[in-house]
């Protein structure tokens, strides 16, 4: 699947990096019929043995991109297997997490959204450490929207139109939904469709300068778009494709402005732009 061949085996380079004290945050990429089922089992029972150094395990979901020529056939994670996946993996999540006390084994958000289910509570995350893997990100954002909803007051009149991937969209717009109601504010989100990547790939991190601009054209002129930071290259200010902010700005006749991706973050930006 690689490409090459000669790879050395993981496990045991994994053992001897445990040995020396090397703490290891792991992920397993699963592709549907290769690598689950009784495979799965042994790669989560073969990781667990390594713990404490292989602090955490997070299976996240093949991603397929568009541009899949000459390499090997896989198929896409779709909502019934999403479901049956996660029917199937929590008994075994909830007995290791038990059995080493602490959450260990960790289902990328995109299991959940796929099938349609409902998040664990952000409290079984522990202190998220498969973050960046896109692993507990919705249940933190939903736990951080209730704190910042909680205190938030009007702001002067205004509207800015917030962009997305697909993925997140919904719970994004039922932020934002009291977002508007509490501030004042007038917000619209929009998910963007990716196709730098395939319309399969629905992340907000992987989102492209152009297929924001393709989203929307003759939308948005005069308004404010905010851009969340994760689209960006981090320290570079740039998307995916090498379109910058000025470029986005210029493409679309409109001011557009990055925030952190997160409630506290944006609500922020809202009160800097709109400070009553």
């Amino acid at each position: 699947m690689l490409g090459r061949k000669g790879i050395p085996p993981l496990l045991p380079m994994m053992t001897d990096l445990a040995a020396a004290g090397i703490t290891m945050h792991t992920q397993i990429v699963l592709c549907p019929g290769i690598n689950d089922g009784a495979f799965l089992q042994k790669s989560i029972s073969d990781l667990a043995a390594l713990y404490p150094r292989v602090a955490s395990l997070a299976i996240v979901p093949v991603g397929l991109t568009a541009h899949r020529q000459r390499l090997p056939s896989l198929e896409p994670v779709t909502q019934e297997y999403a479901a049956q996946f996660i029917e199937q993996w929590t008994p075994v999540k909830d007995e290791l997490d038990g059995h080493l006390g602490e959450p260990f084994l960790f289902f990328a958000d995109e299991f959940y959204l796929k099938a349609a289910l409902p998040f664990p509570a952000a409290v079984t995350y522990g202190d998220f450490p498969q973050l960046e893997n896109g692993v507990g990100m919705i249940p933190l954002f939903e736990e951080e929207s209730a704190e910042v909803l909680a205190s938030l007051e009007p702001l002067g009149k205004g509207a800015v139109t917030v962009v997305t991937g697909v993925s997140p969209l919904a719970h994004v717009e039922a932020f934002l939904q009291v977002v508007a109601v509490r501030t004042g504010v007038a917000v619209n989100a929009v998910g963007v469709v990716n196709t730098l990547f395939g319309s399969l790939v629905t992340v907000t991190g992987l989102v492209s300068g152009r297929d924001i601009v393709n989203a929307l054209a003759g939308k948005v002129a005069g308004g404010i778009v905010l851009v969340p930071d994760v689209m960006l290259k981090e320290g570079e200010g740039i998307f995916l494709d090498d379109m910058s902010l000025a470029g986005l700005a210029e493409q679309l006749h409109c001011r557009v402005e990055a925030f952190p991706a997160n409630p506290d973050g944006f609500c922020r930006k809202l009160q800097e732009l709109f400070p009553g």
